[in-house]
Protein backbone atom coordinates (compact mmCIF):
# COMPACT_ATOMS: atom_id res chain seq x y z
CA UNK A 1 0.00 0.00 0.00
CA UNK A 2 3.03 2.73 0.74
CA UNK A 3 4.28 1.80 -2.82
CA UNK A 4 0.91 2.73 -4.01
CA UNK A 5 0.71 5.57 -2.40
CA UNK A 6 4.95 6.75 -3.19
CA UNK A 7 4.28 5.82 -6.84
CA UNK A 8 1.61 8.03 -7.81
CA UNK A 9 -0.70 4.59 -8.21
CA UNK A 10 -4.49 4.69 -8.28
CA UNK A 11 -4.90 0.91 -7.35
CA UNK A 12 -3.32 -2.22 -5.96
CA UNK A 13 -5.02 -5.41 -7.15
CA UNK A 14 -3.95 -8.31 -5.13
CA UNK A 15 -4.75 -11.80 -6.94
CA UNK A 16 -3.82 -15.44 -6.68
CA UNK A 17 -1.64 -16.52 -9.23
CA UNK A 18 0.11 -12.76 -10.10
CA UNK A 19 2.30 -10.43 -8.29
CA UNK A 20 0.56 -7.54 -6.95
CA UNK A 21 -0.31 -5.18 -9.30
CA UNK A 22 -0.17 -1.26 -9.24
CA UNK A 23 -2.16 0.95 -11.52
CA UNK A 24 -0.70 3.48 -12.64
CA UNK A 25 -1.95 6.29 -15.42
CA UNK A 26 -4.11 3.47 -16.46
CA UNK A 27 -2.01 1.08 -16.79
CA UNK A 28 -1.35 -2.65 -15.09
CA UNK A 29 2.04 -2.73 -13.44
CA UNK A 30 3.29 -5.88 -11.48
CA UNK A 31 5.75 -5.06 -8.44
CA UNK A 32 8.31 -7.04 -9.84
CA UNK A 33 10.13 -7.48 -6.59
CA UNK A 34 7.02 -9.28 -4.64
CA UNK A 35 6.28 -12.66 -4.98
CA UNK A 36 3.53 -14.33 -6.95
CA UNK A 37 0.67 -14.26 -4.48
CA UNK A 38 -0.66 -17.81 -3.21
CA UNK A 39 -3.87 -18.47 -1.98
CA UNK A 40 -2.52 -18.80 1.52
CA UNK A 41 -0.18 -15.68 1.22
CA UNK A 42 -3.24 -13.47 -0.12
CA UNK A 43 -5.73 -14.15 2.01
CA UNK A 44 -3.33 -13.52 4.88
CA UNK A 45 -2.32 -10.00 3.70
CA UNK A 46 -6.19 -8.86 3.01
CA UNK A 47 -6.95 -10.58 6.78
CA UNK A 48 -4.63 -8.46 8.17
CA UNK A 49 -6.34 -5.27 7.49
CA UNK A 50 -9.89 -7.04 8.33
CA UNK A 51 -11.30 -6.57 11.89
CA UNK A 52 -12.98 -9.88 13.36
CA UNK A 53 -16.30 -8.14 12.19
CA UNK A 54 -15.69 -7.29 8.62
CA UNK A 55 -13.73 -10.99 8.32
CA UNK A 56 -17.57 -12.57 9.50
CA UNK A 57 -19.50 -10.44 7.31
CA UNK A 58 -16.74 -11.19 4.48
CA UNK A 59 -17.06 -14.81 4.95
CA UNK A 60 -20.96 -14.58 5.24
CA UNK A 61 -21.79 -12.74 2.07
CA UNK A 62 -18.14 -13.53 -0.12
CA UNK A 63 -17.76 -9.75 -0.69
CA UNK A 64 -17.11 -6.47 1.43
CA UNK A 65 -16.18 -2.69 0.93
CA UNK A 66 -14.94 -0.61 3.35
CA UNK A 67 -12.31 1.69 4.12
CA UNK A 68 -9.26 2.13 4.98
CA UNK A 69 -6.49 4.21 6.44
CA UNK A 70 -2.71 3.16 6.53
CA UNK A 71 -1.73 5.03 9.76
CA UNK A 72 -2.25 8.31 8.65
CA UNK A 73 0.15 7.87 5.43
CA UNK A 74 -2.99 6.87 3.03
CA UNK A 75 -6.17 5.56 2.88
CA UNK A 76 -8.03 3.40 0.57
CA UNK A 77 -11.13 2.47 -0.60
CA UNK A 78 -11.07 -1.72 -0.36
CA UNK A 79 -12.97 -4.26 -2.62
CA UNK A 80 -12.48 -7.77 -0.78
CA UNK A 81 -13.92 -10.47 -3.09
CA UNK A 82 -13.72 -13.97 -4.09
CA UNK A 83 -12.08 -14.73 -7.41
CA UNK A 84 -11.89 -18.34 -8.80
CA UNK A 85 -12.47 -19.44 -5.09
CA UNK A 86 -9.68 -17.44 -3.66
CA UNK A 87 -9.53 -14.48 -1.51
CA UNK A 88 -8.44 -11.40 -4.04
CA UNK A 89 -8.95 -7.76 -3.31
CA UNK A 90 -8.48 -4.23 -4.74
CA UNK A 91 -6.85 -1.03 -2.89
CA UNK A 92 -8.05 2.24 -4.20
CA UNK A 93 -5.94 5.39 -3.27
CA UNK A 94 -8.22 7.82 -1.79
CA UNK A 95 -6.31 11.96 -2.51
CA UNK A 96 -5.53 13.18 0.32
CA UNK A 97 -6.57 16.53 -0.85
CA UNK A 98 -9.19 17.70 -2.89
CA UNK A 99 -8.62 18.78 -6.35
CA UNK A 100 -10.61 21.85 -7.63
CA UNK A 101 -13.01 21.75 -10.99
CA UNK A 102 -9.46 23.44 -12.70
CA UNK A 103 -6.72 21.02 -11.64
CA UNK A 104 -9.59 18.62 -12.64
CA UNK A 105 -9.57 20.57 -15.88
CA UNK A 106 -13.36 19.82 -16.10
CA UNK A 107 -15.75 22.15 -17.72
CA UNK A 108 -16.40 25.17 -16.23
CA UNK A 109 -20.31 24.56 -16.04
CA UNK A 110 -19.57 22.96 -12.98
CA UNK A 111 -19.27 25.69 -11.25
CA UNK A 112 -23.04 26.33 -12.01
CA UNK A 113 -23.74 23.00 -10.79
CA UNK A 114 -22.27 24.35 -6.75
CA UNK A 115 -24.44 27.01 -7.25
CA UNK A 116 -27.74 25.40 -7.72
CA UNK A 117 -30.15 25.05 -4.17
CA UNK A 118 -32.22 22.66 -5.67
CA UNK A 119 -32.25 19.67 -8.08
CA UNK A 120 -30.83 16.76 -8.94
CA UNK A 121 -27.37 16.15 -10.49
CA UNK A 122 -25.95 12.48 -12.04
CA UNK A 123 -22.44 11.93 -12.61
CA UNK A 124 -22.47 8.90 -14.42
CA UNK A 125 -19.51 6.81 -15.91
CA UNK A 126 -17.48 3.75 -15.85
CA UNK A 127 -15.51 2.41 -13.14
CA UNK A 128 -12.50 4.34 -12.86
CA UNK A 129 -12.95 7.71 -15.01
CA UNK A 130 -13.79 10.11 -12.48
CA UNK A 131 -16.96 10.09 -11.17
CA UNK A 132 -16.23 10.04 -7.53
CA UNK A 133 -13.22 12.85 -8.15
CA UNK A 134 -15.87 15.00 -9.88
CA UNK A 135 -18.58 14.90 -7.09
CA UNK A 136 -15.67 15.55 -4.70
CA UNK A 137 -14.81 18.84 -6.33
CA UNK A 138 -18.10 20.12 -6.90
CA UNK A 139 -19.06 19.67 -3.06
CA UNK A 140 -15.64 21.05 -2.50
CA UNK A 141 -17.14 24.10 -3.79
CA UNK A 142 -20.25 24.13 -2.28
CA UNK A 143 -18.24 23.65 0.64
CA UNK A 144 -16.04 26.67 0.69
CA UNK A 145 -18.54 28.81 -1.15
CA UNK A 146 -22.37 28.69 0.96
CA UNK A 147 -22.98 27.37 4.38
CA UNK A 148 -25.41 24.72 3.33
CA UNK A 149 -26.05 21.24 4.75
CA UNK A 150 -25.38 18.46 2.17
CA UNK A 151 -26.89 15.16 2.32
Amino acid sequence: MELCAKHGASDLHLIVGRRPVLRIDGNLVPISKEEVLTPEATQNLVFSILNEDQKERFLRYKDLDFSYSLEGKARFRVAVYFQRGFVSASLRLIPARIRTIEELNLPSVLHRFAKYSQGFVLVVGPAGHGKSTTLAAILDEINHTRMDHII
